[in-house]
Order: C-alpha cells, then structure tokens, then sequence
C-alpha cells in the first residue's frame, strides 16, 4: 500500500527565503517556491514504503549492496568499510547547489577525516557518467557511487518518489530525473549520512526529509574518532 505525508511545505518556502508569490530568482529548483510546496513523499511500489522520518537508525546493520562507481565497476558496499569506518553521503544529484556544496565542503575535510581515521563515501541516483561529471567538475578525490537500482536508497530507507505535480516542475527547470537517475525513476534520496563501522553497524546518523539540511562534518569526524580511537 502506498503512503503519501507532505513535507510541511510552508517552513521549506520560509528556508528558501522566498515567499509564496516570489518569482524565482534563476534556473534553479531550490529557488521555486511551487517546487518546494508541491513536495510529497509516496511509496514507489508495493514492497517500500518511504518511513515518516527518513534512514536507519544507530545499531542497524548496513545492508550488503553492490554499486558502480564512475567508470562502470562494481563496488561492495562491504569491503569499503571492511578496510576501515566509512561515511556514507547521500545526494540528489549534481545539479542540485546544496548536494554540491556539501560535496565541495567534504573534499576540503578529507584531510581531517583522514586523520580521524575514516573514509567519505558519496552515493547518488544519478548514472555513472554523472558521477564522473560531478568528480571532475567538481575535483572530488574520494570514492563517488552510483545507486544504479535504487537498492541502496530503498535499504537504507531514504528514497522517496516525487508527485506529479513535482515532476512537472522539475522538467521545467530542466531537471530530467528519469534520464539522468540510473534506474530511470522519479526519485530521490533523503539528505543523509551515516557512518559505518568495520563491522557494518551505523554508529551515527543524520537523515532529514529537508533537501537543504545536511550533517556536519565536524560532527561526524567526531563520531569516527569515537570508532577509531584517533
């Protein structure tokens, strides 16, 4: 059965900094006030239903997936954090600015993660030809996967499909989710981020239905010094 649950659209306009009748200012989603108001969150079949509150929660197992990075290769989820604690990020996409700026942000931490002995990890929709686009343009020297099913997104209870209504503004803004996602679906995955012990147990979470909210990266750095006792 499906479920559907608004995303209290009015305090998203009131964080865009745009009011219910503002044009918006450019090309972009995040700036439309009719795109934010017209976010719902529905089940995209019968067997996943999208969770009021979005990700596992601390204590989880991660789920054993395979995903392919920019070049076409697959990666096991499990032997990244087999070889040490991972942070794994996911994104909408690169041409959404928050995921981009997030993603600017941690290139500039990867330092520091290292240091604290841990690993960052980006996860996207988006085909692997887009994740190569987004390391390069955006000269990212970690590991970037692509999500070529949605399992992982549906695993780690973060994916949610866009409405109708949705849909239609994003192809307005030249947002095409079903060309550019892998799996050719209209959806997209909560801002989240976990971080990942050898073991495979999440030791820390944050996960919000806000497309504009992310975890910070102090915070998390800290919670893989915890781990690892750097």
């Amino acid at each position: 059965m499906q479920i559907a649950f608004s995303l209290l659209a009015g305090s998203l306009i009131a964080a865009s900094g745009l009011g219910p009748d503002q044009t918006p200012s450019n090309d972009c989603p995040e700036n439309a006030p009719n795109v934010i108001a017209a976010s719902f969150v529905h089940a995209e079949d019968d067997e996943y239903e999208a969770p009021a509150e979005p990700g596992l929660e601390v204590g989880d197992e991660a789920p054993t997936i395979e995903l392919l990075d920019e070049k076409g290769n697959t990666i096991d989820l499990a032997d990244l954090y087999a070889q040490g604690p991972i942070v794994l990020t996911f994104y909408r996409g690169g041409w959404c600015p928050y995921c981009s700026k997030a993603l600017s942000a941690w290139q500039q931490k990867l330092p520091e993660l290292k240091e604290a002995g841990g690993t960052f990890v980006g996860l996207t929709p988006q085909k692997p030809s887009f994740v190569a686009e987004t390391k390069q343009d955006k000269e990212l020297e970690y590991v970037v996967l692509s999500d070529t099913d949605g399992e992982a997104g549906r695993a780690f209870k973060v994916t949610f499909s866009l409405d109708d209504r949705t849909i239609e503004k994003y192809k307005g803004y030249g947002i095409d989710l079903a060309k550019n996602n892998a799996d050719g679906e209209w959806t997209l995955p909560a801002p989240a981020t976990f971080v990942i012990d050898t073991e495979g147990v999440i030791q820390w979470v944050f996960a919000d239905w806000d497309y504009t909210k992310r975890a910070d990266p102090d915070a998390v750095i800290e919670a893989v010094r915890k781990i690892t006792g750097e």
